[in-house]
């Protein structure tokens, strides 16, 4: 999605300088990393909160923050 807009822009004449191989080599790797963190920090941390009807305990979040 970002991708196509750079190169949309770069179609136009703008952002010509930036290398959208160097920009976007890590993206999976980013994708994968985002999936894992949602599921297994993230949404248990959502779910107990909702069934506690509470806020996110943060510390809660530490170890997907902290790996």
């Amino acid at each position: 999605m970002f991708l196509c807009g750079l190169l949309n822009l770069q179609e136009s004449g703008l952002l010509s300088e930036v290398e959208p191989v160097r920009l976007f080599s890590n993206i999976q790797d980013i994708v994968q990393l985002h999936t894992s963190l949602w599921a297994e920090v993230m949404l248990p941390a959502l779910e107990k909160a909702r069934q506690k009807r509470s806020v996110i305990n943060p510390t809660e979040l530490h170890q997907g923050f902290s790996t």
